[in-house]
């Protein structure tokens, strides 16, 4: 109660501009980022009609893209339907960028292949491209280059970002396996409501790195190695 008034309960709310809810799930954000990048699509549309490609491409990598990638390492989303909600907005602007609308002037549908305009555009799907950005947080953090503990504490428990001192077993057909793997938590661990956090979600996708990217000297070194790679 504040002054004789009930506080109400809400389920969700926005800090930062990161729509945060309760348990942690990300649906209601992406949905609201998705619809956000909808309309700033739509108003370059409508500004930008007769441009050549080029200018079509940089409005979109420009001022949609970025509003869809804004703090993508803390909200990454786990589940597929509500990646793909970003992904339709992408693959809408690939169609805009290269002149190819979902229907034609004499109102048939056009067959194009929108994967075949994403690799021409050379515009990486979103969800990898958080990926990317979550592995160089990651690099970050282990380098101590920002400001982020690598001990992650959870009530009493305590969860510790370790290099694996084992020597694994290179599997058949697997990259070489890079110095600085780190330990890959127990199933225990999964059931914490920390699992979808950004540190504990990337040690798989850190371990799986190349050697030459994962033990990169510096950050400019990493960047270009990660990058590179598909």
């Amino acid at each position: 109660h504040i002054s004789g008034v009930v506080l109400g309960v809400k389920r969700s709310a926005t800090y930062l501009g990161v729509l945060i809810a309760d348990n942690l799930d990300w649906k209601e954000h992406t949905s609201d980022l998705a619809h956000k990048a909808h309309q700033r699509l739509g108003f370059a549309r409508r500004n930008l009609r007769g441009c050549p490609h080029k200018y079509r491409e940089l409005a979109y990598t420009s001022i949609v893209r970025p509003l869809m990638e804004y703090c993508d390492t803390i909200w990454d989303p786990t589940v597929k339907d509500h990646s793909d909600k970003l992904e339709w907005v992408q693959r809408k602007a690939a169609r805009w960028a290269k002149n190819k609308p979902y229907r034609r002037n004499d109102g048939r549908y056009d067959e194009v292949s929108v994967t075949g305009l994403l690799r021409d555009l050379n515009w990486m799907e979103l969800r990898d491209r958080r990926r990317k950005h979550r592995e160089t947080l990651f690099y970050k953090i282990l380098n101590n280059l920002i400001a982020i503990d690598q001990t992650i504490v959870e009530y009493s428990d305590r969860i510790e970002l370790k290099f694996n001192s084992r020597k694994q077993r290179k599997k058949k057909g697997a990259s070489e396996r890079h110095s600085k793997q780190l330990k890959v938590l127990s199933a225990s661990d999964t059931h914490s409501p920390l699992w979808r956090s950004t540190a504990l979600r990337t040690v798989q996708d850190w371990n799986n790195l190349p050697a030459p990217v994962a033990e990169a000297a510096g950050l400019t070194e990493f960047k270009g190695q990660l990058w590179a790679k598909p």
